[in-house]
C-alpha cells in the first residue's frame, strides 16, 4: 500500500512540473507573399503567387500575371495552358493580387512606381522561397488585361530593361506613351472594335506612335470583339514562343543558353501583316505597304495572327 501511494505521488508530481515547451511557428506557404496595403498606390492588398516548373534549375524569367480591375490573378499560376507554355520557355509564373477599394485609378498609372517596386519585390522573394536566389534583376514577360494592361505598360515605361515582352490585353492605353527603351520591348496589343470607342481610340494611336518609331510592336484590332478576354490564347502563346528565345535565349529546363538580360530585335528580320487584307509575308517579300504594315516576329505568329482576326462567331 505505502508503494502504491508513492507512484501516485511522483505520478502527481510529474504532472505538476512546468515541461519546456518547443512549439514551432507555422511555416509560411513558400507560394504566397503578401505586401500588405502599398499607400503610394492606393493599394488595400497586393498578394502575390508563385508557380515554376518542377524540374526546373535555373530559370530564364517570370511571366506576371495582372487581371482587370481589382481583380485577384493568383489562382491564374494553376491554370493548365500557363503553366505547359512557362515550361516550354523555361519560366516561373507570378500571379497578382491588387486592389484598391477607393481610388483603383491610382494603381493603374502608378504615379509614384510603387506598383513596379512592389512587383519587383514580389517576384524576387518569390523566387528566393522557392529555391531561385539572385533574381532581383531576372527578365520579366507580362501579361495584363484591361487595368492589369495598365499596370504593364506602365512598368515597361520605367523598367524597360527588364522586359522582355508585354501581353497587353484590351487595356484603355493600349502601349500607352512612348519612353526611352520601351520601343525595343516587344508589345503584343489586342483591341476589339467593339471596346468603348474612346479605349479603341487611344490604344490604336498609342500604337501607332511607337510603330512611326520604329517600335517592335503588334497590334491586333478583332474586327468583333470587345473588351472581354476574347480567343486570343493560341495568338498569345504563338508571339511569346516566338520572342521569348530571341530575347532570352533557347535555354530549356536545366541546359542552354540564358540570356540576364533581353537581347535587342531586329525588326527587318521578322514578318509584316496588310491590317486591311490580312496578308502576312516575310519582310523582304511583302509588296504592302510596309510603313503602315504590322510587324509580326515569325511566320508562326503571322499564321496565328491571320487566324484569330479572321476568325467570327
Amino acid at each position: 500500500m505505502k508503494i502504491l501511494r508513492r507512484f501516485v505521488s511522483a505520478l502527481l508530481l510529474f504532472h505538476s512540473v512546468s515541461l519546456p515547451v518547443f512549439a514551432q511557428e507555422p511555416v509560411a506557404n513558400p507560394s504566397e507573399w503578401d505586401a500588405g496595403p502599398v499607400k503610394g498606390a492606393a493599394l488595400d492588398k497586393a498578394q502575390f503567387r508563385w508557380w515554376s516548373p518542377a524540374d526546373a534549375k535555373k530559370l530564364s524569367g517570370v511571366i506576371v500575371l495582372i487581371p482587370g480591375r481589382n481583380g485577384d490573378g493568383r489562382g491564374l499560376v494553376a491554370d493548365p495552358s500557363w503553366q505547359a507554355l512557362a515550361a516550354e520557355l523555361n519560366l516561373g509564373i507570378v500571379g497578382c493580387y491588387l486592389f484598391g477599394e477607393t481610388d483603383y485609378f491610382k494603381y493603374q498609372s502608378d504615379p509614384t512606381g510603387d506598383v513596379a517596386k512592389t512587383i519587383n519585390e514580389a517576384v524576387a522573394k518569390l523566387a528566393q522561397q522557392n529555391g531561385f536566389p539572385d533574381m532581383k534583376k531576372t527578365p520579366l514577360v507580362f501579361w495584363g488585361h484591361s487595368a492589369g494592361a495598365c499596370v504593364n505598360e506602365v512598368y515597361a515605361s520605367r523598367f524597360p530593361e527588364r522586359v522582355a515582352a508585354v501581353i497587353n490585353l484590351k487595356g484603355p492605353r493600349g502601349p500607352g506613351g512612348l519612353a526611352p527603351g520601351k520601343d525595343d520591348v516587344p508589345f503584343l496589343i489586342i483591341v476589339g472594335k467593339n471596346d468603348k470607342p474612346e479605349w479603341v481610340k487611344s490604344a490604336t494611336e498609342a500604337f501607332e506612335a511607337g510603330q512611326a518609331k520604329n517600335a517592335v510592336w503588334t497590334l491586333a484590332l478583332h474586327p468583333v470583339e470587345g473588351h472581354e478576354g476574347g480567343a486570343s490564347k493560341e495568338l498569345i502563346a504563338a508571339f511569346l514562343r516566338a520572342v521569348i528565345p530571341m530575347r532570352l535565349g533557347t535555354g530549356a529546363i536545366g541546359s542552354g543558353a540564358i540570356s540576364t538580360s533581353p537581347k535587342r530585335l531586329v525588326k527587318s528580320q521578322g514578318w509584316l501583316g496588310n491590317p486591311e487584307t490580312l496578308e502576312v509575308a516575310e519582310t523582304s517579300k511583302f509588296t504592302g505597304k510596309k510603313k503602315t504594315a504590322v510587324w509580326l516576329p515569325n511566320e508562326a505568329t503571322a499564321l496565328a495572327w491571320q487566324t484569330f482576326l479572321k476568325a467570327t462567331p
